[in-house]
């Protein structure tokens, strides 16, 4: 049976005729479709009356608009009837105050070209999200393997030490799984349980208090539903032991509107956006990748103009990709929007070399692009994201010192 529930931005209200029936203790609340864990409902009997009353502050509601939707039961000693309430619309506004964040990818094998080994310890105090790369395949393309030692500076028992050093400090310190040479084919629910179980292992021995994917397309090439089931048992797995527990991921562009590249992160983020932490896309490696400007021009912007680019994908990642952000020779983007501003970092090679496409020297592009997405109304995003710690310190600090200050 279906009741009417009201509401505002404060509390949501709705009353029901239920004359001989008790309330069931029961109940469940979904908000933007995912049963969510709230402050209790109020159930108040007033003859054969009952009145709901819910606290909009209890909800977890994202900037933009949300869906909320109550379901639950009365019931006397044969009876049980379940009431469903329509589906409410309630819109929270962009605040400016959610918590803002530096990520640095660190490379545990040692750095790549003219970059060099960066002691964990020796990451600059503004990275307070150090994601350690990679968890890669062994032989059977199933089996996670990550070893610290690899870099031939430290040995596992004195990383262990350094990540709980770095967490006693205030760092996140997460792993990834993936990248170049972290490949998996994951076929059936027993490959599942294999690269699952040994993910969680690894994240358990090493203490990591969180988890980043950064797979690539081929990670999903026989289809995406046990990767996507493993990798929601992990998540679900930490979030049981720590609510806090990060889960982040960093889809290339391209991944994210072109189905030419598979739809490993397009199923990813539909099947576990209500646990997302943080998604950084990568705002580079994507040549001929563009979007079209939400001033109607009708000119595409490619990734390699990072000084509009950046804008306009942040905003049409936020919008969901509606109006002229996609179209022409660009393939449409799939269903998975919007992303809330809360969770949406940006993702930006630290200079030149550190990545093929997109890597600039000049830091101003990118405060510039950070100050146009405040001008457009977007305060809530979360920060930045870059590849990587040791190109970082390669170029100087120039990543970190021109971003921390502007979002701290």
């Amino acid at each position: 049976e279906a009741i009417y529930l009201n509401g505002d931005n404060t509390q949501l209200l709705g009353t029901i005729s239920i004359p001989s029936l008790d309330i069931h203790t029961e109940y469940a609340i979904y908000v933007n479709g995912f049963k969510s864990a709230t402050k209790p409902v109020e159930f108040t009997r007033r003859s054969s009356m009952v009145n709901v009353s819910l606290e909009v502050t209890s909800l977890p509601l994202l900037t933009g608009n949300n869906t909320v939707q109550l379901v639950f039961a009365g019931k006397n000693a044969s009876t049980i009837t379940y009431y469903q309430t329509n589906i409410l619309t309630i819109t929270k506004e962009s605040t400016g105050s959610s918590k803002k964040s530096l990520i640095g990818y660190w490379s545990s094998w040692g750095g790549n070209g003219p970059t060099s080994y960066i002691d964990l310890e020796e990451t600059p105090t503004e990275y307070d999200t150090i994601v350690v790369s990679f968890i890669e395949h062994a032989n059977d393309y199933l089996t996670p393997v990550f070893d610290p030692e690899a870099s031939k500076a430290v040995t596992k028992a004195q990383f262990k030490e350094k990540v709980a050093r770095m967490k006693a400090k205030g760092h996140n310190v997460i792993i990834a799984v993936g990248g170049q040479n972290g490949v998996f084919h994951i076929k059936s629910d027993s490959d599942k349980e294999i690269f699952k179980n040994g993910v969680i292992n690894i994240i358990e021995e090493y203490g990591f208090n969180g988890f980043d994917v950064d797979l690539e397309g081929q990670s999903a090439q026989n289809g995406t539903s046990h990767v996507v089931q493993a990798i929601k048992e992990i998540i679900e797995y930490f979030r049981a032991k720590d609510p806090n527990f990060i889960y982040s991921m960093a889809p290339e562009v391209a991944y994210l509107i072109s189905t030419g590249f598979g739809s490993l992160y397009i199923d990813l983020i539909r099947e576990t956006k209500h646990l997302i932490t943080t998604i950084h896309p990568q705002y580079y490696n994507a040549p001929g990748t563009g979007v079209y400007p939400f001033d109607g021009s009708g000119v595409a912007i490619d990734c390699k103009n990072q000084a509009r680019f950046i804008p306009e994908f942040t905003e049409a990642l936020i919008k969901g990709h509606d109006g002229p952000a996609w179209g022409g020779q660009y393939a449409q983007l799939f269903p998975i929007g919007p992303i809330p501003e809360e969770i949406l970092a940006i993702g930006l090679p630290s200079g030149v070399g550190a990545a093929g496409t997109g890597a600039i020297n000049d830091m101003n592009v990118f405060v510039e692009a950070w100050r146009e997405i405040q001008r457009r109304g977007y305060s809530n995003v979360k920060g930045f994201m870059t590849w990587s710690i040791d190109w970082d310190k390669y170029h100087n600090w120039q990543f970190k010192n021109a971003l921390a200050p502007i979002i701290k």
